[in-house]
């Protein structure tokens, strides 16, 4: 990238700065987007109750609160499907 469009885009973010969901959409990075129980068993078709028995590991975001990272699910998945006979 040359000098000048970086001093530009720089510009723009201090004017403007990112939010953290949009960070995340530019860099790709799902390792620290996190999606709460409901949602991970809807992702892979099953119960919560089903989804809090699976071995997906987990990220407490705080005493109660139980959250599973969109990576983690996706690599259980791959796992599952991988490891399924034909």
């Amino acid at each position: 990238m040359r000098k000048e469009t970086f001093n530009t885009l720089r510009r723009m973010v201090e004017d403007d700065p990112l939010t953290e969901s949009q960070i995340r959409i530019i860099t790709g990075d799902a390792t620290r987007i996190l999606v709460d129980c409901a949602t991970a068993a809807e992702m892979l078709g099953v119960t919560p109750a089903t989804m809090r028995r699976l071995p997906v590991p987990r990220v407490k975001t705080n005493s109660r609160r139980v959250q599973f990272r969109l990576c983690d699910i996706h690599a259980y998945m791959d796992n599952c499907y991988t490891a399924a006979p034909d």
